[in-house]
């Protein structure tokens, strides 16, 4: 039942550029792009974040504009420029993907070899200069000596697992977005 089910996004425009075209912010509107200053792709994006587009059958996405802004062709257009915009989004997004996941593994090196020194540090300083310390304070530094290797590392390798993922999800909105329908109507 899911497949067939056709899910709406109607978007009250002024003039077709604020498809693409974020206007400026004005919260006196009546139109929502107008009222957010976001185009009308930024609001269909928004709409369609994760929990919308999976259970999805179908998207439909309705442009209300003036009537003396309509012309014959309009909606092949409007595929085509919706078509091409999901083609740079994503790989511009790929591209954002792959500079996180990048960055992640830069500074997980790095973060890896401080660590690495840290410890190697705190060995020679254990069996050296403070071999003669209680067992009890040296159990409690290396507690510390553990948390404080755990903080370095924690942030790179959340970067390296973590931080790409939202530029995945995105291109999946996209791709769901590039097979709507489109329907272009005047303002009743």
């Amino acid at each position: 039942m899911s497949d067939t089910m056709v899910k709406e996004i109607v978007l009250k425009l002024r003039d077709i550029d604020q498809l693409f075209k974020a206007p400026d912010q004005d919260i006196f509107s009546d139109l929502e792009v107008e009222m957010f200053g976001e185009s009308g792709a930024q609001r269909v994006i928004k709409k369609l974040q994760p929990g919308f587009w999976k259970k999805s059958g179908k998207l439909r996405l309705v442009v209300l504009l003036p009537k003396e802004k309509i012309k014959p062709d309009l909606a092949e257009k409007v595929m085509r420029a919706i078509d091409r915009y999901v083609e740079l989004s994503t790989v511009d997004n790929k591209l954002a993907a792959r500079n996180e996941r990048w960055k992640g593994v830069r500074a997980l090196l790095m973060s890896l070899a401080i660590s690495l020194g840290l410890a190697v540090l705190a060995s020679i300083l254990f069996n050296t200069v403070l071999s003669k310390i209680p067992s009890e304070v040296s159990y409690f530094i290396y507690a510390i000596l553990s948390l404080i290797i755990w903080v370095i590392i924690w942030n790179p390798l959340d970067t390296l697992v973590f931080e790409w993922i939202p530029f995945a999800r995105a291109n999946q909105i996209l791709a769901y977005m590039a097979k709507a329908e489109i329907v272009i109507k005047p303002w009743e």
